[in-house]
């Protein structure tokens, strides 16, 4: 319950009684002290967080009654229109702080995907490092495969030029004369 003491404000001589924001008049003023209350409530925040802004515009609504019941029409509207904007800034206290929540988990969330970006761009690095290295190996292995069949070709035209000069292919067993 929101309750505003009498006693905060030294010059206007009221009681130390606690007024509270049900205990107003029926008005807009207590309908939007009511609201700035029940989104504080709804939004989880501490009592503390709007407890000052209104406060004060219960203690301005209070003091309005007051003017109105002596008949000073004037300051009474005026101490209302204080009362409103009290409860306005209660109002803007709450949607502030449920703004700075949201950048928060916004800011945390933007952490968490910079964090997988550069994870990201570093496994996307390593792959392209290993890219690279097995293309060199598959560079490597050609060459060496083209080197290959280039000496097997070299053979294959000495062997088949010999052929058909008549000459015998050359053994590949080594001569050595033994039985195994």
């Amino acid at each position: 319950m929101w309750v505003c003491a009498g006693a905060s404000d030294a010059s206007s001589g009221s009681s130390t009684a606690k007024i509270q924001a049900s205990d107003l008049e029926p008005g807009p003023l207590k309908r939007q002290i009511l609201d700035v209350q029940k989104q504080s409530r709804a939004g989880g925040h501490p009592r503390s967080l709007v407890e000052g802004p209104l406060g004060e515009a219960v203690a301005a609504a209070e003091r309005a009654r007051g003017a109105r019941a002596a008949g000073d029409k004037w300051h009474s509207g005026l101490l209302t229109k204080l009362g409103m904007q009290w409860a306005r800034c209660g109002g803007a206290v709450v949607r502030a702080t449920e703004a700075e929540a949201k950048s928060r988990a916004e800011a945390k969330r933007l952490r968490e995907l910079t964090t997988q970006l550069e994870r990201a761009e570093a496994l996307l690095a390593e792959h392209q490092a290993r890219l690279g290295r097995l293309q060199a190996e598959v560079a490597k292995a050609e060459k060496k495969a083209a080197a290959a069949a280039e000496v097997v070709a070299g053979r294959e035209v000495g062997r088949l030029e010999r052929a058909s000069k008549g000459q015998r292919p050359k053994s590949r067993r080594k001569s050595g004369g033994g039985s195994r």
